[in-house]
């Protein structure tokens, strides 16, 4: 598992920042081989539709993945995201526009650590698109949905997760 429970973290602050140092030395580059590796190994057809749910930094994912596979790749899910807009020319708010598969996205409005300011112009991309959502919950904070966390909030957390679940049960055809 790569993480910390809050337990460690509060006996070692210094690990927050292991964790972040974690999270940002993987790439959409990394991140994408080891989901070309996952499916591969697993040997799912290119033609089986499936859905993709990020947290944090898999946000970035999920919307990398609905880009390079936008046909078996049919749904995502973002929640509590990060990184969906930087000043690079490759930041995903650029080419936002063009997502054609149904998007979810679950943010809080005291999310400290990537707040909807940081991800307004992805949001704002998207919003005109048909199938996408975004979802704003107040008072809830990054790794809202972490039962056991002190930013875990109940309410955006079983909203975010009942939403991507009767999404993804309308656009891949099974509940889950």
């Amino acid at each position: 598992m790569i993480g910390y429970e809050p337990d460690e973290r509060a006996a070692d602050p210094s690990l927050g920042q292991r964790m972040l140092d974690l999270i940002l030395s993987v790439g959409d580059e990394t991140i994408q081989a080891d989901l070309d590796a996952t499916v591969a190994a697993l040997e799912i057809p290119a033609d089986e539709p499936l859905g993709v749910i990020g947290f944090y930094l898999g946000a970035r994912a999920v919307f990398r993945t609905l880009m390079r596979f936008p046909t078996q790749f049919v749904v995502g899910s973002m929640l509590h995201p990060s990184f969906l807009v930087d000043e690079t020319s490759e930041s995903p708010h650029l080419t936002a526009p063009s997502l054609a598969q149904p998007l979810y996205i679950g943010i809080g409005t005291a999310d400290k650590m990537q707040s909807i300011a940081m991800h307004q112009r992805f949001f704002d991309a998207v919003e005109p698109l048909p199938g996408e959502e975004v979802e704003i919950f107040e008072g809830a904070d990054h790794g809202y949905t972490w039962p056991g966390w002190s930013t875990y909030h109940q309410a955006a957390s079983d909203g975010s997760f009942a939403k991507t679940k009767a999404l993804f049960a309308q656009r891949l055809g099974a509940p889950l």
